[in-house]
């Protein structure tokens, strides 16, 4: 791959240039171009996956160990993200923010995935005319190759755009896109973006391949909802979409936890690494919902008498119900599984034979 990057980057220092009402109606846009595009670089192998959201690269022992033991070939770096400038009152233009350090080089049998998350508000700064969207576009891909040639990261056959687009910025993401695409095709890189489960009911994005996100499913601000992470209710109408959906998918499944604190039935924060054992702190009430019984901090956060956190987990159980109602509709059978994340303090709640089950096809 070194051999595309320095008249790559020449070219950045010289030059910085309705919803679908059924599945059918999705799929017949821009379909001729789509087969097209993903017809002119060869399919990704099929790999057990995995994404790395930190803003460190380092790998521990027992993160290896885990590499090693479930045979993973792939993973998905996030490189940074984009959101408005919120620093200064002048100029919120978009700007690349928690960037990761490698504290060392990737793994030589792994490949890497750069992965950069957009915000939708940036997207929407982005995208005020085609001219400003592909400079964006060029930017990112700028940022991105040289992150790969500074650390040596010598695996790398795809990029991935991360976004919750909308109808409103959907037109500025294709276009961004578009250009992303063509630069990525110019180095024999394919381009991928990952697809939300309200997107499949969206024209498809005009990428080499799309990873079906299987969680962050609900609501996690509500008061009422049960699990926000995964559930199978939230998922069962988006099946007949993914059916007939043109793009090549992949799929993505959850293996984190978290604790949603809610004061008077308004969300107020994410809260980890909570000791729910802790009876003198938090008693359980009803299902997956703890009440606080004294006051204290939580890190920053200061949790009063009477405040309710909701424990979400990702059950085996659930993610494997979603595994039997979804695979079988995806129409490329060369799909790989991911996982989200590589956090060894949420895997080790599993067993061998229950990650196993999440990355069997």
């Amino acid at each position: 791959m070194k051999q595309y990057l320095l008249p790559f980057l020449l070219l950045f220092y010289t030059s910085c240039r309705p919803v679908a009402s059924s599945p059918e109606e999705n799929v017949q846009q821009d379909s001729t171009a789509l087969v097209q595009i993903t017809d002119t670089l060869p399919a990704p192998q099929v790999k057990s996956s995995l994404y790395y959201w930190k803003t460190i690269f380092q790998l521990s022992e027992a993160d290896k160990q885990f590499i090693h033991d479930h045979q993973i070939g792939r993973i998905y770096v996030r490189f940074f993200d984009v959101d408005n400038n919120s620093d200064r009152l002048e100029d919120k233009a978009p700007s690349p923010i928690a960037t990761v350090i490698f504290k060392e080089r990737p793994l030589a049998n792994l490949e890497i995935v750069p992965t950069v998350f957009i915000t939708n508000e940036a997207m929407k700064e982005m995208g005020k005319t085609d001219t400003t969207t592909q400079m964006y576009a060029q930017k990112i891909a700028k940022r991105v190759f040289t992150m790969v040639q500074t650390n040596d990261i010598q695996n790398v056959h795809e990029i991935q755009i991360d976004c919750d687009w909308t109808q409103t910025s959907q037109s500025a993401f294709f276009t961004l896109l578009k250009e992303l695409r063509k630069i990525a095709h110019e180095h024999q890189i394919r381009l991928s973006a990952t697809i939300r489960l309200h997107q499949l009911t969206l024209p498809v994005p005009p990428v080499d391949r799309g990873v079906l996100m299987c969680y962050n499913t609900g609501n996690f601000s509500d008061r009422n909802t049960t699990n926000s992470i995964i559930d199978y209710q939230d998922i069962l109408p988006y099946g007949p979409f993914l059916k007939d959906y043109l793009l090549p998918i992949d799929i993505a499944y959850p293996t984190y936890s978290w604790g949603l604190w809610f004061k008077d039935k308004q969300f107020k924060g994410i809260l980890k690494e909570v000791d729910y054992e802790n009876r003198t702190l938090y008693k359980p009430v009803e299902k997956n919902l703890f009440r606080v019984q004294t006051n204290h901090y939580k890190g920053s956060s200061f949790l009063e008498a009477g405040d309710i956190i909701r424990y979400e987990i990702s059950p085996v159980a659930e993610i494997n119900k979603v595994k039997k109602l979804l695979e079988p509709e995806i129409s490329n059978k060369n799909y790989s599984v991911i996982l989200y994340h590589l956090d060894m303090n949420n895997l080790l709640k599993y067993s061998h034979d229950e990650i196993k089950s999440f990355y069997n096809r």
